[in-house]
């Protein structure tokens, strides 16, 4: 409630676990497919906790928008995955659902945002680090979530998180 004025909107989330630094600017998919440990996935909450974020990007490096995460527990390989045949869910009250497919993040997959994130992030002082998590970016429409609300996100393939949420 502190961060969110007893309102967030919940998001499904591929999360990319990182087990070596990729300091850019000039880091290669290559690098950044070599650097992911394992893949999750993850309900993020995200409202402005900023008045105005300076640009869209700006929001999303510094985090601006984020108002907290739920990770699930079971991690996967990368090698094992085919963003092409996930498709992402989130679900408010077993009532309204919104869903996408994990290649929207970016146009073409979740790694394509990590490597963006890897060459935007030196402009702010600031790089992916070893023993970090990253948050993909929601795969659907995020849906609005208050006190009282039961929330779900599934993923094809790699299973679900679930959360009520209380005052």
């Amino acid at each position: 409630r502190h961060f969110t004025n007893g309102t967030a909107n919940a998001e499904p989330e591929i999360v990319f676990y990182l087990n070596k630094d990729l300091p850019g600017p000039e880091v290669s998919r290559a690098e950044v497919i070599d650097a992911i440990e394992s893949v999750g996935i993850a309900m993020e909450f995200v409202n402005f906790r900023v008045l105005e974020p300076r640009t869209r990007e700006h929001a999303i490096i510094d985090n601006g928008i984020a108002a907290g995460v739920i990770l699930g527990e079971r991690r996967y390989d990368l090698r094992d995955l085919d963003f092409t045949a996930i498709d992402g869910s989130v679900t408010v009250n077993s009532a309204e659902t919104s869903t996408g497919r994990a290649t929207t993040i970016m146009g073409k997959d979740p790694v394509e945002g990590l490597v963006w994130a890897a060459n935007e992030l030196p402009k702010y002082g600031m790089y992916l680090r070893a023993g970090q998590f990253v948050v993909s970016g929601t795969v659907t429409v995020p849906l609005p979530v208050a006190a009282g609300d039961r929330a779900r996100i599934a993923f094809t393939g790699l299973g679900a998180v679930d959360a009520l949420f209380v005052e």
